[in-house]
């Protein structure tokens, strides 16, 4: 009997502290998802790569085998940019 005396009593703590852990478990699962995984964080490595390369090539002199390479890479950074 004491027992359901004491939870009655201390409920708006017990409800509080509940609340308090559901918004810290909905910050946390936010911010799990808010995480890249490994394969994501690869293909931006590479697309930054590769747009590294074409800045690159850009500000050296141009020849035609530079000009096509800079197509390639447009393809590939177009590619990996839709394989999302």
């Amino acid at each position: 009997m004491k027992t359901l005396e004491k939870i009655k009593e201390y409920s708006w703590a017990i409800t509080l502290v509940l609340d308090r852990m559901e918004k810290q478990s909905k910050i946390q699962s936010a911010y799990i998802d808010s995480i890249c995984t490994k394969k994501e964080v690869q293909r931006i490595v590479e697309i930054e790569g590769l747009k590294a390369e074409k800045r690159m090539i850009q500000s050296t002199d141009r020849k035609i085998m530079d000009v096509n390479r800079q197509s390639q890479i447009d393809l590939e950074i177009k590619k990996l940019e839709n394989s999302k």
